[in-house]
C-alpha cells in the first residue's frame, strides 16, 4: 500500500552552500526593489507638491 510519503529528495544540494548564497541575493533584490520604490514614492510626493502648490 502507498501511504503517500515520498521517498526521495529532488532539491538537495552536495555541500549545503547554495542556500547562503540564495539568501544573499534574495536581500540585495528586496534591498533593491525597495529602494527603487521608495525612490518612486518621494519623487511622486515631491512633484504633486509642485504641481498643487503653484
Amino acid at each position: 500500500m502507498s501511504t503517500g510519503a515520498s521517498t526521495g529528495s529532488s532539491r538537495t544540494t552536495g555541500a549545503g552552500g547554495g542556500q547562503g548564497t540564495a539568501k544573499t541575493a534574495a536581500v540585495v533584490l528586496w534591498v533593491l526593489v525597495s529602494g527603487g520604490l521608495l525612490y518612486g514614492v518621494v519623487q511622486t510626493v515631491s512633484r504633486a507638491t509642485q504641481l498643487f502648490s503653484g
